[in-house]
């Protein structure tokens, strides 16, 4: 196999491994953020929802003003 070929397969597993990588980093910031818009209710339900289904600013309603 010519020496470019090697270094192409080398790239791509080290970049599949990299975007794993990244992703075990990022997606819990990204759930974090998106629980950040449910409700209570919905955050304690057992049915897990990685999006919501109601949206709502009720989380940050109490906490915006108070800051500063």
């Amino acid at each position: 196999m010519p020496y470019f070929k090697k270094e192409s397969i080398k790239r791509l597993i080290l970049f599949f491994i990299m975007f794993i990588i990244c992703s075990i980093w990022v997606l819990p910031i990204v759930y974090g953020v998106l629980t950040s818009f449910k409700s209570e209710i919905e955050v304690k339900d057992m049915n897990c929802h990685f999006i919501a289904e109601e949206w709502t600013l009720e989380n940050y309603r109490y906490d915006l003003p108070n800051t500063g």
